[in-house]
């Protein structure tokens, strides 16, 4: 099962708990900026907490950021671009993510 961070957070909240639920289930994580929909470093998600919950949690599967880019998908870490998480602007990345994130930009 995918566990959408951007779309549990907009049905319910509550995301490090849900995961903690559903994890024997997930087979995939994604992420994006709420409510924006853009890249993952802004908006009313704190992706530090729940990247160091994911670290704490053992997953070691991968993470996908489908989002719309702020400005052209090019600027960004790109369409299908495995990247380095600590490349990213995002604050305290997760150990994991470091090495194994995978992006995906719908522009």
């Amino acid at each position: 099962m995918q566990f959408d961070f951007y779309h549990v957070q907009i049905v319910g909240g509550d995301l490090i708990h849900r995961l903690e639920k559903f994890l024997p289930l997930i087979g995939h994580l994604q992420c994006a900026a709420v409510p924006s929909r853009h890249e993952p470093d802004e908006g009313e998600i704190n992706y530090a907490a729940v990247f160091e919950a994911v670290d704490k949690l053992g997953y070691q599967g991968w993470i996908g950021a489908e989002y719309r880019p702020r400005t052209r998908t090019e600027d960004g870490p790109g369409l299908g671009t495995k990247v380095r998480r600590d490349a990213l602007p995002l604050v305290a990345p997760s150990n994991f993510l470091k090495t194994n994130a995978f992006f995906l930009a719908c522009g």
